[in-house]
């Protein structure tokens, strides 16, 4: 990851994870005041501005972020997902979106390819972000990260025989390291459950001024 704190970004997943995407921008917001223009922040506060479904917003601040090597095949997921979220939906752009997706994709980095993974699950498209984080893996195959995240995709599947996979990605993961994250899947599994627990950030009462994100169509990022 780009910032290097993982309590940061473990918090900034249970926020997108309990659709508390206010808090997700505060999140990401708080943390470019220490990693500033840190592009992964950056995306998170678009996404957070996404899913409160301030789509105009979310497109001109993924629009400014779409070239980072780090963040490039998220934000243009996200951007196509933005797009058809739009009152009036500009084809021409998606079009452009998709063809630019193709072709970064063939030439994505083990980072581009995780935080791409790393969307995907977020918005539930377990399958499709387990094919991403299985690439990446065989790109990075020391990541801790992506043992981690791996682990969680099936933790949080609704498949049994991958919720008892989880534990030995997740396990591979956290290997000498305090990976918040990781070590956060390794509780929700020994509670036998397929969620992050809430009592992980101390997030027992959060606010209620939090909203569901908007259910769009989305791209079809392995095609």
């Amino acid at each position: 990851m780009s910032c290097n704190d993982s309590s940061l970004m473990a918090r900034i997943i249970y926020y997108s994870q309990e659709k508390y995407f206010r808090h997700v921008q505060q999140a990401a917001a708080m943390g470019l005041e220490k990693f500033s223009n840190d592009p992964v922040l950056q995306f998170f506060k678009a996404y957070g501005v996404f899913r409160e479904e301030r789509i105009q917003d979310a497109i001109n601040n993924l629009e400014s972020i779409r070239n980072h090597p780090d963040v490039s095949l998220c934000s243009i997921m996200a951007l196509i997902y933005a797009h058809k979220c739009c009152e009036t939906i500009d084809q021409e752009a998606i079009q452009e979106l998709e063809s630019s997706l193709k072709e970064v994709r063939k030439a994505a980095s083990g980072t581009a390819l995780y935080y791409a993974g790393l969307f995907l699950w977020l918005l539930g498209r377990h399958d499709k972000a387990k094919e991403y984080i299985d690439r990446m893996l065989k790109v990075s195959s020391s990541s801790r990260e992506g043992y981690v995240l791996r682990g969680w995709v099936d933790l949080t599947s609704d498949k049994p025989h991958a919720v008892k996979k989880s534990i030995k990605y997740l396990e591979q993961g956290i290997q000498d390291t305090k990976d918040v994250l990781g070590l956060m899947g390794k509780v929700g599994s020994g509670e036998g459950r397929g969620g992050v627990p809430a009592w992980a950030f101390g997030a027992r009462n959060p606010p209620g001024d939090l909203r569901p994100g908007p259910q769009c169509p989305g791209p079809s990022p392995g095609r």
